[in-house]
C-alpha cells in the first residue's frame, strides 16, 4: 500500500513533527541520556560491549562518536572527536 500526500499534506506533517519535538525535547533528552548511560555497545574494535556514555553527565563520555542514540538526540551543542 503506498500513499502519496500533496506537498501542504507533508509540509504540514513535517511542521507537526518539529512542534512536536520542541513540547517534548526535555523528555526526549531525558531518555536519550538515560539510554547513553545505561546501554552496553560495542565501539572501536571492542570485543566486550561497553558503556559509551552521554556529554551531559558529568565525568561521562567527552564525545558523542558512538552515542547509540546519536541521531535523535535533542542536544545542539553535540562534541565529535577530530
Amino acid at each position: 500500500m503506498q500513499i502519496l500526500l500533496t506537498k501542504s499534506e507533508y509540509m504540514a506533517l513535517k511542521e507537526e513533527n518539529e512542534k512536536f519535538k520542541k513540547e517534548h525535547k526535555e523528555i526526549i533528552q531525558n531518555l536519550c541520556t538515560q539510554v547513553a548511560e545505561n546501554m552496553h555497545i560495542k565501539f572501536w574494535g571492542n570485543d566486550v560491549a561497553k558503556i559509551w556514555g552521554c556529554i551531559l553527565v558529568e565525568e561521562s563520555a567527552a564525545y558523542c562518536d558512538e552515542c547509540p542514540v546519536q541521531n535523535v538526540c535533542p542536544n545542539e551543542f553535540k562534541s565529535w572527536s577530530k
